[in-house]
């Protein structure tokens, strides 16, 4: 999350889900739409690995699907909002998730 924090630091823009100022392209963001999300996901299914509970198991994919349909459903009408065909075409060329 740091790389990613750093990189809204470059740009002036902010962590907040709300109408952005710059659409950021580089570094993880030419990867993944939502890298912070996908970091937060490999580290609740790396916990929910060495849980002893076979349902914790389940819970990293709840919280995905919870973080797509509040989070990221959000998040992409606001950039669509903000940068219109420049986000189409971002949308294009980088996967929402990895």
């Amino acid at each position: 999350m740091g790389k990613a924090r750093d990189l809204f630091k470059k740009y002036q823009t902010t962590l907040k889900i709300e109408k952005s100022n710059q659409l950021i392209r580089e570094g993880m963001f030419s990867k993944t739409r939502n890298p912070m999300y996908v970091g937060m996901f490999i580290l609740v299914f790396g916990f929910s690995i060495f849980s002893t509970n076979l349902i914790s198991l389940v819970l990293p994919f709840v919280f995905l699907l919870l973080l797509r349909l509040i989070f990221v459903s959000k998040e992409e009408r606001l950039m669509y909002d903000s940068f219109r065909e420049e986000y189409v075409e971002y949308k294009k060329k980088v996967r929402r998730w990895i």
